[in-house]
C-alpha cells in the first residue's frame, strides 16, 4: 500500500509541474471510434499522451467514445470497451478524431452509415489520427488520395492494394501529412501521441508526459523496426 501511494505521490507531483502550452490552444474535444473487434492498444497507444495533456500543459481534454450504439462492445481481445456516444448522435467536428484499427475494421467500411459519419468528422476535424489498420478505415473515406500515409506492416500490402491513390510509406513509424497523422501498427500509436503532443504543445511537454509514463519513445519517424514484416 506504501508503495501505490509513493507511486500515486510522485504521479501527481509531475502533473503539478505544469508547462505552459501555446495560447491558443486551451482545450482538446476528442472523438474516440471504437467499434467491434477493436484493437485496444491502438486507442489506448495515443490517448495515454493525449489525456495528459491536462496535466502537463493545463489543457482542458475531454473524450467522448463513438461507436453504433451507447453500451458494451468486444476488443479484439478479452477486455471490454464502452460506447458513451452513439454515431447518430455525436458531433462531427472534433480538434482531433481518432480512428484505431483491428480485425472489426472491415465491418466499420462495409457499414454505409457509420461510414457516412466517419467521412464527416473526418472532413470536418481540426485532425485526424489513425492508428494501425484505421488507416483502411481513413483511406476508404478518400480524405487520404494523393496523401503520404503508412499503416500496420502485416497487413501493409492488402491495404496498400485497396488504396492505390494514397502514397503508402513502407519505411514509417508514422507518416504526417497536412491535419492527417498515420501510424503503423499498434504500438506505433504511442510513438505517434509522443510526436503529437511533441508538435502541437512542445518537446518539454511531450518528454514530461513520456517520463510519466515511463515510456521510451521512438522519436525518428524513419526508425521503423518492422519494415521487414511487409515482404515477410
Amino acid at each position: 500500500m506504501k508503495a501505490f501511494l509513493l507511486c500515486f505521490a510522485i504521479f501527481f507531483t509531475a502533473l503539478a509541474d505544469t508547462i505552459t502550452a501555446p495560447a491558443n490552444l486551451t482545450s482538446l474535444n476528442i472523438g474516440v471510434l471504437i467499434f467491434n473487434k477493436t484493437e485496444n492498444l491502438d486507442s489506448i497507444g495515443p490517448t495515454s499522451y493525449l489525456e495528459l495533456v491536462k496535466g502537463v500543459a493545463n489543457v482542458s481534454v475531454t473524450f467522448e467514445i463513438v461507436g453504433l450504439k451507447v453500451g458494451r462492445i468486444q476488443a479484439s481481445n478479452l477486455q471490454p470497451l464502452y460506447v458513451t456516444t452513439s454515431f447518430k448522435k455525436a458531433k462531427t467536428k472534433w480538434d482531433i478524431f481518432l480512428i484505431p484499427g483491428g480485425p472489426g475494421t472491415d465491418d466499420v467500411i462495409a457499414d454505409t452509415a457509420l461510414m457516412k459519419y466517419v467521412s464527416k468528422a473526418v472532413k470536418e476535424s481540426t485532425f485526424v489520427i489513425s492508428v494501425c489498420t484505421g488507416a483502411d478505415v481513413l483511406a476508404s473515406t478518400g480524405a487520404l488520395d494523393g496523401r503520404n500515409a503508412t499503416t500496420n506492416k502485416i497487413k501493409f500490402k492488402r491495404i496498400a492494394a485497396k488504396h492505390p491513390a494514397v502514397h503508402w510509406v513502407r519505411q514509417a513509424r508514422w507518416v504526417i501529412d497536412g491535419k492527417y497523422w498515420t501510424s503503423s501498427g499498434v504500438s506505433a500509436g504511442q510513438d505517434l501521441g509522443h510526436a503529437f503532443v511533441s508538435t502541437i504543445f512542445g518537446d518539454k511537454v511531450g518528454k514530461r508526459i513520456s517520463e510519466i509514463l515511463e515510456h521510451k519513445a521512438i522519436s525518428d519517424p524513419s526508425n521503423d523496426p518492422f519494415e521487414y514484416l511487409i515482404d515477410a
